[in-house]
């Protein structure tokens, strides 16, 4: 206990984060500088020595702002999640040999470029299932397609082996309010 000038101080651990503090005389809640932590203090008479009645540990408070760029984030990333898993499959779609036979069809195909126009070029979305074990490739998916004339969607079913592709394509397009289809291949 120190005595400066009639004022009397006495030297304290922070019981959060241990640090020194020193507590003038007659003072019943101080703030730890170093944790910010509040500290209530009721002087024991008999023993001349704080008692400490309450610790109350700071609250860290998160601003809104801070919080909704946390969420903005969690969205972004889950975002570019997603994006990459449909660029693969994407990918994985477009580098098979039926896609690449499928649109090589559209376009050299009378009866697609009369309804169609020229050239037919393939939409982003491509949906179905694409399986390959070693030489065998098993197919069924769709896909839109895009010409100056209308858009429509491709079908393509079938199989891919060393002897060739095996597989039916066709084309459903809107005319009016009727729904056309065009069946294209019947398996080679």
């Amino acid at each position: 206990m120190s005595n400066t000038g009639g004022v009397s101080a006495q030297a304290l651990q922070c019981p959060h984060c241990g640090a020194p503090l020193t507590v003038q005389s007659g003072v019943t809640q101080i703030d730890c500088a170093y944790c910010g932590t509040k500290i209530q203090i009721s002087n024991n008479a008999a023993v001349g020595s704080p008692i400490y009645a309450q610790v109350a540990r700071p609250t860290v408070l998160r601003s809104p702002k801070a919080v909704r760029g946390g969420c903005l984030g969690v969205f972004l990333i889950v975002g570019l999640f997603i994006a990459g898993i449909f660029g693969l499959i994407n990918v994985i779609f477009r580098s098979s040999s039926s896609f690449e036979a499928a649109m090589k069809l559209m376009n050299s195909n009378s009866q697609v470029v009369q309804v169609m126009g020229a050239p037919v070029t393939p939409g982003i979305f491509i949906m179905g299932s694409l399986s390959s074990s070693g030489n065998y490739e098993r197919y069924n998916y769709n896909f839109p397609v895009y010409g100056p004339r209308r858009s429509a969607t491709v079908n393509v079913r079938g199989t891919s082996d060393p002897s060739g592709l095996h597989m039916d394509v066709w084309l459903s397009y809107k005319s009016g309010t009727e729904d056309v289809t065009l069946h294209l291949t019947q398996g080679k």
